[in-house]
């Protein structure tokens, strides 16, 4: 398939207009002249973004006219580059000015710092891009360009979100025919491959979902797995994938051996169903590695392989039978259909025989093509009258041969017609390979490094309008978390071609060892897989824009380093212009104290990495967002100037075990939103009243060492109750409190006071409550109604109570909970009853009691609960005794219960077997290590 060249410079121009309005550079004190080269390229900037969407337009058959809109985006960028260093700048001088006396000497020496020096520097660079722009503005009037009427503005609306739409037509007859080829035919071979062939966009993955959820074939083939394997077929990525679906936990090896053996062991005398997505390969050799795994599974295993290349089949009969399914395009009636129940939505009923003749005539441009249909009919569900329909129909891009380009053009439509401020999100996702599986906080954390979320004129900030983008961009494969929220999404195919087609020679994907691709000059997105070779590293060191880098391993669980630490030294050295820094999981023990220089990042992420300790410097990026120091075990502390970075909204320390202290006054950050740990301390700046004024902090908190925390007012300044956008509290005394020491009372009486006011929002859904040493739970727990009349807690799902060597009692109070469906108690030595009201939280679903020996009886109104799925007793004789098997006292109480767990009792005596698994997946989801074994 040619390609389709495309620039979308138009979205970028507007971006460096908008900051050059903002006149943010006055407070430079730059030259006089400066000003007027501002102004002039603020000017020149105008006049060509009023003729940006006819050359757009018209780009489309003219080869000149696409080099000059992609000479005139690379300027854009490096003038945006340049508004951007004066706003780090000012930010920079904002920052420091009060510490003058300290460090300014210093600082002003610096070639870097000194003011005087900045003036001459930025002075030269501003005159060179207003050359540059007259240069380009000039050359505009050969193209003979057409500024552009509001009639022809494009409707503000968000749309383009049709590729999650689950409505399929007019494949029944082909689901038929590829379940009939897996249930009944080739059942007397070893294996056999189905590929399924068609052009992209046409449905195959689709159909291939359809097939491998249908029940007919969960009930033929006892081990299903799906992998999506891409343009770049590795036999030890497929192999991996498939391990992580036939083993509850992952199984990290790089040798093929040992990966081969264990999925063969796993497949033995099954039936085995494998979908191989997406696959491009039609290299026999590797079939060859694939048929060795079906050598010992059951007669009539299967293959399916969704594919564009029909010589994949071809390779594949060397390993088994081979039936072809070829995916034509849909009927008519079926492609209009998918159309229709997009396009017409807000069509007034009066206009719509008009536009359902424009429509029919839209739609010939599929080419029964699913994805093309979905895409245009959510275009023009935007257009309003027949003559926004019609200039949709008499478009250019229709010009270009379908033969040449497929399905491009309908897409490149869409995203036409996208509001400005979406089409660089949209864009910016090319520099990740195709078949990425984004985290959405992830995406949206790097789409604000970018600059691409604009929270100025709102009272949104800038997470929740990323949201709102997101939903509003076209994605597949999405899955959602515990609390109902999307966390991963994957984009289609053919709309990550869009995406690289518009940013050709800006963002780049690189593999190492496997490809010598040369970066080009304009090139400022990069992603980078590295093999075991490192030595190439220091390659894209020439890269000098990069905005973005991101250096991935080949094979994720190969946690050893890139090699010398010095590369990294060498290459963050010359990024002057990077936003946002992935070295996550790369191994590197240290970083260099030249970050400093890194002013325009914004994006660092660290996570998983050696390092034990950050430099200093970091404390002097004043434009960093985000922090991502996730699974950092090695690190011991953070620098104290931490406070100092007031743009921080994420830092991710959760899984830093050997962080044993906060940085002094983190309290100071009020634009933290992402803070997943908090250490109490005693000394000033690190107590938990520096939570006070953090009451963004949304998703999950866990608040350790609480016996640090001296005086209730301390807790209740932390103002818990006023952070709503929690879902998950951990709340922890000390951990390490050895079992043979006596708590005295008053250690106990302040541990209550605290607990008392550490009241957490009324929406809270998850509670762990852990080493906590009173005796009574607290009165918040337990009430219904607030004195703002809000009820308490009733959003709370999850409730763990753990380690509580004191807790004697459980308040009554707990039945107003209406919402909780899973209760877990541990190791609570003195807890010696359960409260009666358990017997009226009608939504538990799952019981989970472990290590309370004094526990001697169930509540009553456990037998009421029909929603009680689960009950797990371990490490209670009494309670053991009395649930016994048909006999016990409290059998009538849960024998309604469909899976109980209830191990031997210190006697060996059987109490009750378990009826399924089901406990170890409810004790993962509270992330416990420590789970009760039987044989």
């Amino acid at each position: 398939m040619a390609e389709l060249a495309l620039t979308a410079a138009s979205p970028v121009v507007g971006a460096v207009l908008k900051k050059l309005a903002s006149g943010l550079w006055r407070e430079l004190g730059l030259m006089r002249s400066v000003y007027t080269d501002l102004e002039k390229l603020q000017r020149m900037l105008s006049t060509i973004q009023y003729v940006l969407d006819d050359a757009e337009r018209k780009s489309i058959t003219s080869k000149p006219l696409q080099g000059w809109l992609r000479k005139l985006k690379d300027a854009a960028l490096d003038a945006e580059d340049v508004v951007e260093e004066c706003e780090a700048e000012a930010l920079r001088r904002r920052m420091e000015r009060h510490d003058r006396m300290t460090g300014k000497v210093r600082d002003f020496c610096s070639v870097n710092n000194n003011p005087i020096a900045f003036r001459y520097k930025i002075a030269g660079k501003i005159r060179e891009m207003r050359e540059r722009f007259d240069e380009i503005t000039k050359e505009n009037k050969n193209f003979n360009l057409m500024g552009k009427s509001d009639s022809d503005r494009p409707v503000d609306r968000e749309t383009f979100s049709s590729v999650i739409e689950s409505e399929i037509y007019g494949r029944d007859d082909d689901k038929k025919e590829v379940i009939e080829f897996l249930v009944d035919k080739d059942n007397d071979k070893n294996i056999s491959i189905l590929p399924i062939v068609g052009l992209g966009g046409v449905g195959k993955t689709t159909l291939a979902q359809l097939v491998y959820n249908d029940d007919k074939i969960k009930e033929k083939f006892e081990l299903r797995m799906w992998v999506c394997v891409g343009e770049n077929f590795d036999v030890k990525m497929v192999m991996q994938k498939m391990i992580e679906q036939v083993k509850e936990e992952q199984r990290n090896s790089s040798s093929l051996e040992t990966m081969s053996t264990c999925l063969q062991e796993k497949m033995s005398a099954k039936r085995v169903l494998l979908v191989l997505d997406d696959l491009w390969t039609d290299r026999e050799s590797e079939w060859d590695k694939i048929e060795p795994l079906f050598r010992h599974a059951q007669l009539g295993s299967k293959i399916i392989a969704t594919t564009r290349i029909e010589s994949v089949a071809l390779a594949a009969s060397t390993i088994g039978a081979v039936s072809v399914h070829k995916l034509q395009g849909l009927q008519d009636d079926d492609c209009w259909t998918l159309f229709e129940q997009r396009a017409y939505r807000f069509v007034k009923e009066e206009e719509n025989a008009e536009l359902v003749e424009i429509g029919r005539e839209i739609l010939k441009k599929c080419g029964g093509l699913p994805l093309a249909a979905k895409a245009l009919g959510s275009l023009m569900s935007t257009k309003r009258g027949k003559a926004e329909w019609l200039a949709i129909q008499n478009n250019e891009i229709w010009k270009l041969s379908e033969d040449e380009i497929g399905i491009l053009p309908a897409l490149k439509l869409s995203y036409d017609h996208l509001p400005s401020h979406l089409k660089r999100c949209f864009t910016y996702c090319s520099v990740f390979p195709k078949n990425y599986e984004f985290d959405i906080k992830r995406l949206i954390q790097l789409w604000m490094a970018e600059g691409l979320i604009d929270s100025s004129d709102t009272s949104q900030n800038a997470e929740d309008i990323g949201k709102q983008y997101f939903n509003s961009l076209l994605w597949k494969d999405v899955q959602w978390d515990r609390y109902n929220n999307i966390y991963r999404c994957k984009m289609h195919d053919l709309v990550h071609d869009l995406a690289c087609s518009l940013t050709k020679g800006e963002s780049l994907v690189m593999e190492m060892g496997r490809e010598n691709k040369i970066i080009p000059h304009e090139c400022r997105y990069l992603s980078v897989v590295v093999d075991d070779d490192v030595s190439s590293i220091t390659s894209i060191s020439e890269a000098k824009k990069l905005r973005f880098l991101l250096l991935r391993r080949q094979w994720w669980w190969y946690f050893a380093p890139y090699g010398d630490d010095e590369i990294f030294f060498n290459i963050t050295e010359k990024f002057t212009q990077i936003r946002a820094l992935d070295l996550s999981w790369s191994g590197i023990e240290e970083l260099p104290d030249t970050m400093s220089r890194l002013k325009q990042l914004r994006f660092l992420d660290l996570s998983g990495t050696n390092i034990t300790t950050l430099p200093t410097s970091i404390t002097r990026l004043y434009n960093l967002q985000t922090l991502n120091l996730r699974g950092c075990e090695r690190l011991r502390e953070l620098p104290e100037g931490i406070s100092n970075l007031s743009n921080l909204r994420g830092l991710d320390i959760s899984a830093c075990y050997c962080l044993s202290c906060m940085p002094r006054y983190l309290g100071r950050l009020s634009k933290l939103e992402i803070l997943p740990k908090f250490i109490v301390g005693r000394e000033n700046g690190r107590t938990i009243v520096e939570l006070q004024h953090l009451n963004s902090i949304r998703g999950e908190l866990e608040i350790t060492n609480l016996h640090n925390v001296k005086d209730a007012n301390e807790a209740m300044q932390a103002n818990l109750v006023a952070k709503s956008k929690l879902n998950y509290l951990k709340l922890q005394w000390n951990k390490n409190l050895d079992e043979a020491q006596e708590l005295s009372s008053t250690e106990a009486d302040v541990a209550a006071g605290v607990f008392e006011r550490l009241q957490p929002p009324y929406n809270l859904k998850k509670l762990h409550i852990s080493y906590y040493t009173g005796i009574r739970l607290p009165n918040w727990m337990a009430r219904t109604i607030l004195p703002d009349g809000l009820g308490h807690l009733t959003a709370l799902q999850y409730l763990h109570i753990d380690s509580c060597p004191q807790l004697a009692v459980l308040p009554d109070g707990l039945q107003n909970l209406t919402a909780l469906q899973k209760l877990y108690i541990s190791d609570c030595p003195q807890l010696a009853v359960l409260p009666d009201g358990l017997g009226h939280l009608t939504a538990l679903q799952d019981l989970y009691i472990e290590n309370c020996p004094k526990l001697a009886m169930l509540p009553d109104g456990l037998q009421n609960l029909t929603a009680l799925q689960m009950l797990d007793i371990s490490d209670c004789p009494q309670l053991a005794r009395r649930c016994k098997r048909e006999t016990g006292e409290d059998w009538r109480k849960i024998a309604h219960i469909p899976d109980i767990w209830i191990p031997a009792n210190e006697d060996g005596e059987e109490s009750c077997k378990p009826s399924s698994t089901f406990a170890t997946k409810f004790l993962s989801q509270f992330g416990c290590a420590r789970c009760p074994s039987y044989s």
